[in-house]
């Protein structure tokens, strides 16, 4: 099943030129684009599957009834504008940084560069088209009665459709430089301990050009005692030798040649009891730890759900979006209570002095639990302030990073340090001069509110802004 192109066949000439209107791009940039994301998802897809973890992870947003394929019905709908199209847009995102990670950043430029696209939005588009292409993918799963195993030989089959059609240098961008036929043996070959592929010879196939058949979602082993393993002969051939000696000693008469063979079928009987019994037990033991990944895979996945729509909510509380003109009129959409109205407010107000006590924090990023990657959802706030510093030449910043109280304090500082790095560093990116910034991390310094309760010590776990210059 070619699904790049069966999705091709979604996006007519008259859905492109509403997805061009939709995003202010002309039709031929937004149909290039549309040309090179679709096999860059799907490549996507086939790097995400090719790691146990990252296998888990897409099986359990695909069981996700999100994806269930409902959206394919109405494609001009999600492009209509509204309230609609940005909560749609706002799942893309989420999808989209499930499927790249931090390799986000790359793909958005790589396919801006390739299609004369801007970077808001390739970005944009990315995250609406992410969702369609998972719901391709769960209505396909859904129609046939796909397990996991099918589903992920669906994913990696794709690899012989997309040779000639992935964008130059996404495969140095996702780290599979070495072509997508190395990416799917590499797969089948990580997979194959976790997942049964039915016809798929790992040690040699590059998974193009094949027809590729799932069996059950069983944990095997490749150990002698496993289910289909050989491991009984070790005890098989010593009884086999008793059956003989036995032979011998009461003689070569027919009634010993009868006792023998009954004796060695008996054997045999046996034998083939103790290896439907091997076989039944390993195939139970793989269902339970199957049955067990997939019960973490649903809660972390229900983590995230929670904290997205705990983040979802806290933003709600910014108030309405509303539309603000910047000195170099370009217009930002943003919330009434958020950062950027207060930081275009101070700035503006010529009785706002410098100090180093007035700091913004924001509001609307997201980074990775534990670490220093900023999640898509991140990039609307971090564009905003970058459009704020551009029509403000003269204004210089401080970033500053912080954290709650909790674990070890070096380790909370560092963590601080490479947050506040990390934002600026993504400030460089959308245009602004890094002389114009610095960044500092204070680790547990400065907390904001009580970290003995988890809503403080949320709130002291952020990233500020203080204006330096004027």
């Amino acid at each position: 099943m070619n699904l790049l192109d069966i999705l091709k066949g979604y996006f007519t000439n008259e859905l492109i030129g509403k997805i061009g209107n939709f995003l202010g791009e002309n039709e031929n940039n937004t149909r290039s684009a549309v040309e090179q994301i679709l096999p860059t998802l799907l490549g996507g897809l086939i790097a995400k599957s090719s790691t146990p973890a990252g296998a888990n992870s897409l099986i359990n947003m695909l069981n996700d009834r999100t994806h269930d394929g409902n959206v394919l019905g109405d494609l001009m709908g999600i492009f209509a504008g509204g309230d609609r199209s940005n909560a749609f847009m706002r799942m893309g995102s989420s999808v989209l940084g499930n499927i790249f990670g931090d390799k986000v950043g790359g793909v958005i430029d790589l396919i801006a560069g390739g299609t004369g696209l801007r970077k808001e939005s390739s970005n944009n588009l990315l995250s609406f088209l992410a969702p369609i292409v998972l719901g391709l993918l769960g209505k396909t799963k859904k129609d046939q009665g796909l397990n996991a195993s099918g589903l992920l030989s669906l994913i990696l089959g794709q690899g012989s459709f997309l040779k000639n059609v992935l964008p130059a240098g996404l495969g140095s961008i996702l780290g599979f430089s070495g072509g997508i036929d190395s990416l799917v043996k590499t797969a089948y070959n990580n997979l194959s301990g976790t997942y049964k592929f039915e016809g798929v010879d790992t040690t040699t196939t590059s998974g193009s050009g094949s027809s590729y058949r799932a069996t059950s979602t069983t944990t095997h082993s490749n150990n002698d005692n496993g289910g289909g393993g050989m491991g009984w002969l070790k005890w098989l051939l010593p009884l086999l030798l008793l059956a003989a000696l036995f032979y011998f000693w009461r003689g070569c008469g027919e009634k010993v040649e009868n006792a023998a063979q009954n004796t060695a079928e008996q054997v045999g009987d046996a034998a083939n009891a103790a290896g439907d019994a091997a076989k039944n037990a390993a195939n139970a033991a793989g269902d339970a730890a199957q049955n067990v990944a997939n019960a973490a895979g649903d809660a972390a996945q229900n983590a995230a759900n929670a904290a997205g729509n705990a983040a979802t909510q806290a933003w709600a509380a910014l108030g309405e979006l509303f539309k603000v003109k910047l000195p170099n009129n370009v217009e930002l959409n943003v919330p009434k209570l958020g950062v950027e109205n207060r930081l275009i407010t101070w700035i503006s107000d010529k009785t706002k002095v410098v100090d180093k006590t007035t700091w913004f924090d924001f509001d609307r990023l997201l980074f990775e639990t534990n670490q220093a990657v900023l999640k898509p959802e991140s990039q609307e706030q971090l564009k905003n302030v970058a459009e704020i510093l551009k029509a403000f030449p003269s204004v210089e910043v401080k970033i500053g990073g912080y954290t709650d109280n909790s674990g070890d304090a070096a380790k909370n500082l560092k963590l601080s340090q490479d947050r506040a790095n990390s934002v600026m560093a993504e400030l460089v990116k959308l245009g602004i001069e890094a002389k114009r910034m610095k960044a500092e991390g204070y680790g547990i310094e400065h907390p904001v509110a009580d970290n003995s309760t988890p809503e403080g010590r949320e709130k002291n776990r952020r990233v500020s802004l203080r204006v330096t210059k004027k």
